[in-house]
């Protein structure tokens, strides 16, 4: 690196990187994923236990805990010049802490697909690899530009992330730009709090709506559409599983993820009925 490079986190503080980091703790799968897309995987020297993509991590690098529950002592003690949390997925105290002990944490709460794009240029520009990360967003441009040519009518869906209690969320959120991005209505998107329990009497149900379950954090699986289509009063084909990744880790996936979502909406308008 050749020049300091300075970024506002969205936590709102300044950082000021004079050189790449070269040990990093990551407790954000979507960004352990991310980084070792990027060629640096050889600075993650710790991660969450949920930081299982590429699966080579599992076996490389060491960790430190779940994303709500780090042990921090054994996060200090990997002596890490960078720490990588997210505002939703990780706790403030546990940023506390590693902040007091004088540990740069690098907060993120991408709610855009622009706000992807922002991130690869900011890696690119603290790591020392502007050119990898440019190719990245780049890959990401085409995708969106591929996206909003492949659909003209919106899909109205529901996307639960919890059951009992059901919980989905609003347009403020990664999940729902995502699928916006893809053609399809999230008819949650005007509720006041971005991640919210509902009740399943709030969804009008119908031929019109779509179901998608993602496989995590709840861990819907195939065995549940009859009884999810049920809840929602749709039929069980209106209901469709989708890898959990592609919906909820952004950065790395969310190119594979646009992609997966645009044969989704071509398969539902191809297959749609009257019955």
């Amino acid at each position: 690196m050749n020049a300091t490079v300075r970024i506002t986190d969205a936590a709102g503080r300044e950082w000021r990187f004079d050189r790449p980091p070269r040990r990093v703790v990551s407790l954000v799968p979507s960004l352990s994923h991310t980084l070792a897309g990027l060629g640096l995987a050889d600075r993650l020297a710790g991660r969450t236990v949920y930081c299982t993509q590429p699966p080579e991590l599992v076996e490389s690098v060491p960790a430190v805990g779940g994303p709500k529950d780090p042990d921090v002592e054994r996060v200090l003690a990997l002596q890490p010049d960078l720490v990588f949390m997210d505002m939703e997925e990780n706790r403030a105290e546990h940023a506390g802490v590693l902040l007091d002990r004088g540990v740069p944490v690098w907060a993120v709460l991408p709610t855009s697909l622009d706000d992807v794009a922002r991130l690869f240029a900011e890696l690119g520009a603290v790591f020392g690899i502007p050119d990898v990360a440019a190719a990245r967003a780049a890959a990401l441009a085409a995708c969106r530009e591929r996206a909003s040519r492949s659909w003209q009518v919106p899909i109205p869906v529901l996307c639960p992330v919890w059951r009992q209690p059901y919980m989905t969320c609003n347009r403020n959120t990664y999940i729902a730009a995502l699928l916006r991005e893809c053609g399809f209505q999230n008819i949650m998107d005007e509720a006041s709090e971005r991640y919210f329990r509902f009740e399943t009497t709030m969804v009008p149900g119908g031929r019109d709506l779509r179901v998608l379950l993602p496989t995590e954090p709840y861990p819907f699986d195939e065995e549940m559409i009859p009884a999810v289509a049920a809840d929602f009063r749709v039929a069980a084909d209106q209901v469709f599983l989708v890898r959990g990744e592609l919906l909820s880790w952004y950065g790395g996936f969310t190119a594979p993820a646009l992609a997966t979502l645009m044969d989704l909406h071509q398969f539902i308008l191809e297959n749609v009925t009257d019955t």
